[in-house]
Parts: structure tokens; sequence; C-alpha cells
């Protein structure tokens, strides 16, 4: 089974507990060990069964537990990051069924689709390199490499290997 609209993850995500699409078993989240014994990750899992990498896989109830044990320290250090533009790595991965057949919708629609135009922007780390990204991750700090850090590097090098294996 291949979810193809988000309407479809949305509903497989809202209950008490979500079933592993795999063995059947009910969990409140799909932790990394239970993807293990099935041989994949958290992002081969949503790759599979067409499942958007911006959706956790976490049931409803959980989120909700979550959400209500986040203290105000916790809150805080999260509004921070966000106001000083943190670095957080950025995976690049390519968009499941169900966000593509949106994408394919809009555009039949007319709607603005500019936001995958190519654009040049510079380097948030100060060094004034320009480097070229998507009108949509413009608005977000980018950094080349050498103002980025290790983590964010090994996982650029990861992309690219992957591209190239493609």
């Amino acid at each position: 089974m291949k979810f193809e609209t988000l309407g479809q993850v949305r509903e497989y995500l809202s209950g008490d507990r979500i079933q592993c699409l795999i063995c059947g078993r009910s969990y409140r989240r799909l932790q990394y060990k239970h993807l293990e014994m099935h041989g994949l990750d958290a992002d081969g899992y949503r790759e599979r069964f067409g499942i958007p990498w911006t959706f956790s896989l976490t049931s409803e109830a959980s989120r909700e537990a979550t959400r209500n044990s986040i203290g105000e320290k916790q809150l805080a250090a999260l509004a921070k990051t966000k106001r000083e533009g943190g670095k957080v790595g950025q995976r690049h991965r390519k968009p499941c069924p169900a966000v593509a057949t949106k994408w394919a919708t809009d555009a039949e629609r007319g709607r603005d689709t500019s936001a995958r135009r190519r654009v040049e922007v510079p380097c948030s780390g100060g060094c004034g390199a320009m480097l070229e990204t998507t009108a949509l991750t413009a608005v977000q700090p980018i950094y080349c490499e050498s103002c980025t850090s290790p983590g964010a590097l090994k996982q650029r090098r990861r992309y690219y290997r992957m591209k190239e294996a493609a």
C-alpha cells in the first residue's frame, strides 16, 4: 500500500496508535528499533509508503502528550533558535507521491509554482559567496561549504553520492 493523497496520510496518523504497514503491529510511534527489524530507517519507511518527510511517524495521541509535556524553558530555547536562524541540517529528499500529486494538482489549477524557481543568494556565514537555491528556501539561512557545520557537510556529501548513484 502506498499513500496517494495527504488525506490518506493524515487519516493513517490520526488515531491513538499507528499500525506498522509491514508487520501489522500497532504502536504509539514507529521507532528506529522497530523499523530496523524490517531493515529500514524512518526515511526508508516514509519513501516506501509515500508518507511526506514532514510527517512524524507518531500517533496523534503521542504527539498530543509530547506537546503537553514541553515546558517553558524548552519553548523559549526553540524560539531563540528560530529567531537566531540556528543551523539545522537539512536533508535533500524526493517528494513523496502524495506531495507530488498535490504539486501537479496545483499546477493544473494555475497556482503559483514560482517557489521552485532557481535564484542566487549570498552565503549566510558572512563570506559573501553566491549560492544557487530555490526561491522557497532562499528565505532561510543558507551556508557555503566553507561556512557550514561538519555534520551538514557530511549530509551534503551523502546526498551527492546518492544522486550520482541514481
